[in-house]
């Protein structure tokens, strides 16, 4: 029996339970235009009573892209900090599988991306059951990192000192279609294992738990994949001492399309041998722009 709704309870969850709730009402707009506040009045003297911003805190730029400012690395040259470089990365698309340049997996077969995420799997071997559970997307991510980190560069580090910073563009939406599919009137079983998949830092969370990574971690969504944004967000953890390694990047799906691009940078001078460059949004457009 259909019934009108005037308040509604949004919740957003995150990797271990509701992290947010948000009330949305309905209201009359006539009454609320006769009794809204004053708010100029009842507003506090910001420009008096604002707090000083931290010189450690990250700068935001508001634009139509999102771009952040990025820190051209003065923090590192300030106060002696090492310079975030790139050691690796994992570029996955048209059913092939790369590290750092060089093609380790390609299947000539597979004509979506569910095939061939598990023949990958059954490639690589990272023997991790719960893979099998996971949603398209999350494999991809979750596999791109597996071979990322072939060479286990995170053994350097303290687990609260990785980070993991990812980006697409669709977010989880082919999941949530299969999940809008379980609530069809005449199909109607939602399930629970197709929900928890509905969010994308489901993924982080996913390769955090695999690696018992504990430090930063977001997840944003862009059109494309944009280099200056990720780079500079990466840059500003680095700056303020939150994170001495990170794996950045681009996991992204589509109903007929897919593609993986991560890489792992670090500010120390542990892994020299093994330095690609820099971390420069022109470096990692580069890397992403390296495997067509």
């Amino acid at each position: 029996q259909s019934q009108e709704i005037s308040t509604c309870l949004k919740m957003a969850s995150g990797f271990g339970g509701s992290n947010a709730a948000l009330v949305l009402r309905k209201v009359n707009e006539e009454k609320v235009g006769s009794q809204q506040l004053a708010v100029g009045s009842q507003q506090s003297a910001v420009g008096s009573q604002q707090s000083e911003v931290s010189s450690r805190q990250m700068e935001v730029e508001p634009s139509n892209n999102q771009t952040i400012k990025q820190s051209n690395h003065p923090a590192f040259q300030a106060s002696n900090l090492p310079t975030p470089t790139i050691t690796n990365f994992c570029p996955i698309k048209n059913n092939a599988i790369y590290l750092n340049g060089v093609l380790l997996f390609k299947d000539e077969e597979s004509t979506d991306l569910n095939s061939f995420i598990k023949k990958a799997y059954r490639h690589f071997k990272p023997k991790y059951a719960k893979f099998f559970k996971m949603d398209d997307i999350s494999k991809l991510g979750f596999l791109a990192a597996e071979v990322l980190l072939t060479n286990q560069p995170q053994s350097s580090f303290l687990e609260e000192e990785i980070s993991v910073v990812l980006s697409n563009s669709q977010s989880t939406l082919v999941t949530d279609s299969k999940f809008q599919e379980t609530l069809k009137d005449d199909n109607f079983f939602p399930s629970p294992s197709v929900f928890v998949y509905t969010l994308p830092n489901i993924m982080i969370g996913e390769i955090s738990i695999r690696h018992k990574f504990r430090g930063e971690n977001a997840f944003f969504i862009f059109d494309a994949f944009n280099a200056d944004f990720i780079t500079a967000y990466i840059d500003q953890l680095f700056s303020i001492e939150k994170t001495k390694a990170c794996i950045g990047g681009w996991v992204d799906q589509s109903e007929n399309n897919y593609e993986a691009f991560l890489y792992w940078v670090e500010a120390s001078d542990i892994n020299k041998d093994a330095i690609f460059a820099v971390h420069t949004t022109d470096e990692i457009n580069k890397l992403y722009n390296s495997i067509r």
